[in-house]
């Protein structure tokens, strides 16, 4: 795996008004964002947005990538990707079907969901973040949520798994949106 950024020092403040996320994988896991510091500040208004940032989806008629990919089976339906759980089910595609992560200590992309006919696209899955500090005072978001299916057709489509977002801390404080949705 390739970090994107990988950053160890002693402060660190994700500031008001900005975001931090790594490059977007596609059909194999390879990028995702290590934090590692004293103290982390993610102020109001602040994220760390890893959205959509995991395993491509699949293109038209087409698998997802990943793991736990939806799969395209025919006619106007595709699955939606899984993660630590299985994915839903199309109208005529399957969900995928493989729990991959480590749900305690989970540091995997999420897979992407199946595209379906007439120019649908599935959507990606979320990325992935691993934040160690002693502490950590979170007043923004940290997301790494899998995305819709793309529609420009008429065909249904899968949507992505959410990703993996690890936090290793003695101390948490503030008021967080903290979330990995498919």
């Amino acid at each position: 795996v390739t970090e994107a950024l990988r950053v160890n020092t002693t402060r660190i403040a994700v500031r008001t008004g900005s975001t931090l996320t790594h490059s977007t994988n596609t059909q194999i896991h390879e990028y995702s964002l290590n934090i590692t510091g004293q103290d982390i500040y993610i102020e109001t208004g602040a994220s760390i947005n890893l959205t959509g940032r995991g395993h491509a989806g699949g293109a038209d008629s087409g698998n997802g990538y990943g793991p736990g990919n939806g799969t395209y089976t025919g006619c106007c339906g595709a699955g939606g990707a899984s993660h630590t759980g299985w994915g839903a089910n199309g109208f005529a595609g399957i969900g995928g079907r493989k729990s991959y992560s480590n749900i305690t200590n989970p540091t995997t992309i999420g897979s992407g969901g199946a595209g379906a006919c007439c120019g649908t696209t599935g959507g990606a899955g979320g990325g992935a973040t691993t934040i160690n500090t002693t502490t950590l005072n979170i007043n923004g978001s940290i997301i790494a949520n899998g995305i819709n299916g793309i529609n420009s057709g008429s065909g249904g489509r899968g949507g992505g798994a959410g990703g993996s977002i690890l936090i290793i801390a003695d101390t948490i404080t503030g008021t967080a949106n903290i979330t990995a949705n498919g």
